[in-house]
């Protein structure tokens, strides 16, 4: 994609943690990866410990606005368990969040815009 291209090359990178990715190649692979599957997973980029999943959250066009996003530790959370239970959650949130929905969150909470 040549959007993904333009905004790649002209990013600056910098490394928050050892292992925050700056590759702009392996970040290109991520982008796809993460296209193709719905959601991104993410470990150690921001905080040592730290998982994150995100889900874009997406206009009419297609192009992203926005996100879903969820953080845990990794201490608490395996990876593939993380992913198993907290996408299909963050899925289903970004979803009514484009629908203009409402949705009942796991405390029975009606939320909404």
């Amino acid at each position: 994609h040549a959007e993904v291209d333009d905004i790649l090359a002209r990013a600056p990178y910098h490394k928050i943690t050892a292992r925050t990715l700056t590759d702009p190649a392996e970040i290109r692979d991520r982008v796809a990866e993460t296209r193709a599957r719905g959601y991104s997973l993410a470990l150690h980029q921001i905080q040592i410990g730290e998982i994150a999943l995100g889900v874009a959250l997406t206009g009419r066009d297609g192009r992203p606005w926005g996100a879903v996003h969820v953080a845990a530790s990794l201490s608490e959370w395996s990876p593939k368990d993380f992913a198993a239970r907290i996408a299909p959650l963050a899925i289903e949130a970004a979803l009514a969040i484009r629908m203009g929905g409402v949705m009942v969150g796991a405390g029975g909470i009606a939320t909404g815009r």
